[in-house]
């Protein structure tokens, strides 16, 4: 069975710093000639945190949204202040605690991706929509 979320929810307004987001892309085949490597304007947080105020970072446990690109361990920038509209991730808060979940809205009734873990036919709110992804590759 699977596991809720962990709490560890942080309000994003206690990021303490601003890393810049330089103007180049990285090729993933053939390399390219150099390009200035001078920041553009704008930092990561900004991209990633559209109202700190009721924006927080909660740990994904488990693999239930795999299939769309976020794993075990993941950290999933949540925004509490955005209503989910189809095709939406979500964080969802249940009687048995947060799960992450996909958003599917079909003649106005709202269902979950994957539906397992969940309480059938109970209370589900939302907790907030995920709008971004904070994944390590080193340890």
């Amino acid at each position: 069975m699977e596991e809720p979320l962990e709490e560890i929810s942080v309000p994003a307004g206690h990021v303490p710093v601003s890393l810049p987001l330089f103007g180049i892309s990285v090729q993933a085949g053939l390399p390219t000639p150099a390009e200035a490597t001078e920041p553009v304007g704008g930092d990561v947080e900004e991209m990633l945190i559209g109202k700190p105020e009721s924006t927080f970072f909660i740990r994904m446990k488990g693999d239930a949204l795999r299939d769309f690109g976020v794993f075990d361990g993941d950290i999933l920038v949540t925004d509490r202040s955005l209503a989910a509209g189809n095709g939406d991730l979500a964080v969802i808060r249940t009687p048995k605690g947060l799960f992450a979940r996909a958003v599917t809205v079909t003649d106005g009734t709202v269902s979950f991706t994957p539906p397992g873990g969940m309480p059938q036919g109970g209370k589900a709110a939302l907790f907030g929509v995920i709008t971004g992804v904070v994944r390590p590759l080193r340890n």
